[in-house]
């Protein structure tokens, strides 16, 4: 039981927000859309939730689908006059259902978002991971078929931040709930997500499961965004060992794909490096080539000789990526 959208753009006026957006969301799965702001994140939420309508193209919902699509915003918009239960009860409230019902229901949810013991506080009187937890909850009490988060973590401070992704991940894998998030945070989207989709500029660049876009990217852009590249010629290729049958394109390189060793009389000097967060980040002439090589060995120093190895698991060709912007 699959959403699908099919060619959706979405203009206003000049500005183009989404363009030829195709794409599918599995039932039960946790995909994460990722893309600076401006790149038509929050307006291909809303055309899923069916607050806009595509200029162009369409979205196919199942005829069996039940249950209601909730569009969750990165503020907090609790109530502050409210007890969390209230905020957590209003929903089911104005359903007019079972009071009964009602009661187990959102005391059930707050048990599971670990907010029980905060059911007669208010907003207020909450840290900033429990708020973003009652927003949850009171959107997931309704039992929506699809679940639509704008930036939900936003708000939070990094450490905070992915401890409550993670918490928000395994309470979707137990619940059962299908969910779409939009963010711009790369550990945010790759801690939550089955799949991940790579929005720049209104177009939807890749789709795949998070470790593929980083080593398997099928465009420039969408290797780029993940961080710095390196352009091989074909000339270092025998001193690299590389072997690409019948195609003497260039070969791109992810920097954590290189491992350093010195060597007496090696082919690469150190010439500059700069440290980033968990890593050392080197620039290598290599044979006339500049190499960015990231690794955790702080201990080389400029000038020094090196040697390079690399793992086959980071290639991918510059023929390949044109094929595949053609193909899309």
């Amino acid at each position: 039981m699959e959403i699908t959208i099919k060619d959706v753009s979405k203009n206003y006026g000049q500005l183009i927000a989404l363009s030829s957006v195709s794409f599918s969301v599995r039932q039960n799965e946790l995909l994460s859309i990722i893309g600076p702001s401006g790149s038509g994140k929050t307006t291909l939420l809303k055309v899923l939730a069916e607050i806009e309508k595509p200029s162009n193209g369409i979205v196919y919902y199942p005829e069996n689908l039940s249950g209601r699509k909730i569009l969750v915003f990165q503020e907090y918009l609790l109530f502050p006059h409210m007890t969390i239960y209230e905020n957590v009860v209003f929903g089911l409230k104005a359903a007019k259902m079972d009071k009964q019902y009602i009661k187990r229901q959102v005391l059930e949810y707050l048990d599971i978002f670990k907010i029980g013991d905060k059911r007669n506080s208010y907003p207020g009187e909450l840290s900033g991971g429990q708020k973003q937890r009652a927003v949850i909850a009171r959107a997931m009490v309704l039992e929506p078929s699809l679940l639509l988060l704008d930036e939900p973590f936003a708000n939070l401070d990094k450490r905070l931040k992915m401890e409550t992704a993670v918490f928000i991940k395994d309470i979707q894998q137990k619940l059962k709930t299908t969910i779409v998030c939009v963010t711009h945070d790369l550990d945010e989207a790759y801690t939550i997500s089955d799949r991940l989709g790579i929005l720049i500029d209104g177009k939807l660049l890749q789709i795949s499961k998070p470790e593929d876009l980083f080593i398997n990217p099928v465009s420039e852009a969408t290797a780029e965004f993940f961080g710095s590249i390196n352009q091989i010629p074909a000339n270092l290729f025998p001193a690299l060992n590389l072997s690409v049958e019948d195609d003497p394109s260039d070969i791109f390189i992810r920097p954590e794909a290189f491992r350093m060793e010195r060597v007496k009389g090696g082919e690469g000097v150190v010439l500059d490096y700069s440290y980033t967060l968990g890593a050392v980040e080197y620039l290598i002439d290599y044979k006339g080539t500049p190499i960015r090589v990231k690794t955790l060995d702080a201990d080389f120093e400029k000038g020094e000789l090196v040697e390079l190895n690399l793992s086959s698991r980071f290639l991918s060709s510059r023929k390949g990526w044109k094929e595949e912007k053609e193909a899309l």
